[in-house]
């Protein structure tokens, strides 16, 4: 029955309604939405570095534009290439631009192109994925460190004749060097005394360095080079990603009571071997690439050698323990070694990767083929002793040796010397250069 506390009611829900609408008009309206619609390149075409890339796009905005420009990311949306500014004003602007890929050092595969624009306040941005074929890789030098008596630290290379040429010296010792063809340097390290430096391959000069400590403990312990950071493995617990420019944008800390020692990264993580200051407790950590944080890690117990991916869910260890090689298999997913063989020709000096299967192992008494497919077995493949560093060059398909003062070049698979070269003292690292 409608009575006075009905009409009350509807009374009640009408005036909420006047003032929902009251309130919404009364709202100010949004004056900064900025719209970019990209047009060409059309998703997925496919360009060489060198190419040009003809973009077409129309931008609106509520406020006048000012100021617009094309950017190439990567698949983490980092800028890749040379930003290209474009004009746009008013209100409404159409563009019509080149995009010339420029980085000789692009990989191949996905990118983004970006068109922006603001208007002072707030930026607009649309993204059109594109698939890029990289400059053909090429090999543009070999690079060998050598020293004695834990000093007289030296890099040097060689020409198409076979000319030796010193490229830098370094002060105190050495611990490892680590190639980045994208930064076209070579990292070193040392131990005690010497440096962690970035030495330009393109100059051959030291860009900058950082020195180490008193030397009454080890200040460095290892560096390795992923896309565009290079990792320092230092004795204070620090892992720390530098870019060519010094800038840090990676850093982590290993476990209370350890040190990080052989490094490796692959598209997520980086993995740490983590050796402990008292005691045997070897572990190796996984880190996020992306927050420098850690993951997972498992129990290892023996030094690790070298770290390969196998594929996206296993890694091949190889590993030292009491004289004795061994080559694990480890898998992401399950956080655990799967299988672990020992190796019949003693301990290992170096390791080279092949391919996914396959790799080149240096023993005390010669060089041998290791395969996933025969796990536990080796097959002599060369008889050089003492194979202190092993480098393989997938484009001419040699593998660099060094041994003693002698660097020997052996072609792959059979085994021919395609030459060898003395330098002036004891080998300890090579380094291969490739365009990008």
């Amino acid at each position: 029955m409608y009575n006075m506390t009905t009409k009350i009611k509807y009374a009640g829900i009408i005036m909420a309604v006047v003032a929902m609408i009251l309130i919404v008009s009364c709202k100010k309206k949004d004056t900064s939405a900025i719209t970019v619609t990209i047009y060409a390149p059309l998703q997925g075409m496919v360009y060489n570095v060198g190419d040009t890339i003809k973009i077409k796009a129309h931008v609106s905005s509520v406020n006048a534009l000012k100021t617009g420009d094309i950017a190439l990311l990567d698949a983490n949306y980092i800028n890749n290439d040379a930003t290209l500014a474009v004009s746009v004003s008013g209100n409404e602007a159409d563009v019509n631009a080149n995009y010339i890929l420029t980085n000789e050092k692009l990989n191949t595969g996905d990118y983004y192109i970006q068109v922006q624009a603001t208007d002072g306040n707030t930026v607009g941005k649309a993204f059109q994925n594109v698939f890029i074929h990289a400059v053909p890789l090429a090999k543009k030098g070999v690079f060998v460190v050598t020293g004695s008596n834990n000093a007289n630290t030296k890099v040097y290379t060689y020409d198409q004749n076979n000319a030796i040429f010193p490229v830098v010296s370094l002060n105190g010792d050495f611990g490892n060097a680590s190639v980045s063809n994208n930064d076209q340097c070579m990292y070193t390290c040392g131990i005690y005394s010497g440096p962690f430096s970035n030495i330009n391959l393109l100059s051959y000069a030291i860009d900058w360095n950082i020195l180490a400590g008193s030397g009454i403990l080890p200040s460095f312990e290892n560096v390795y080079s992923k896309d565009r950071l290079t990792f320092l493995a230092d004795y204070n617990q620090n892992i720390i990603g530098y870019a060519k420019n010094m800038s840090i944008s990676f850093h982590a800390l290993t476990n209370v009571g350890t040190y990080a020692h052989t490094l490796y990264a692959d598209a997520q993580y980086l993995y740490a071997e983590q050796r402990s200051y008292a005691g045997n407790d070897i572990r190796m950590v996984l880190y996020r690439l992306t927050t420098s944080a850690a993951y997972q890690e498992v129990a290892i117990n023996q030094d690790i050698k070298a770290i390969f991916t196998i594929n996206k869910d296993s890694l091949m260890l190889f590993t030292n323990a009491n004289g004795v090689g061994y080559a694990k298999i480890y898998n992401i997913v399950s956080n655990s070694i799967v299988n672990s063989y020992p190796m019949a020709n003693g301990a290992l000096l170096s390791v080279a990767q092949i391919g996914p299967s396959q790799y080149i192992v240096g023993h005390q008494n010669g060089i041998y083929i290791y395969s996933t497919n025969m796990m536990g077995s080796e097959t002599l493949f060369d008889a050089t002793n003492a194979a202190t560093c092993i480098r393989y060059e997938p484009i001419g398909s040699q593998l660099f040796v060094a041994t003693a003062n002698y660097l020997k070049t052996i072609n792959f698979p059979n085994a021919t010397v395609a030459n060898m070269l003395t330098f002036p003292d004891t080998l300890k690292d090579i380094g291969v250069l490739y365009n990008h």
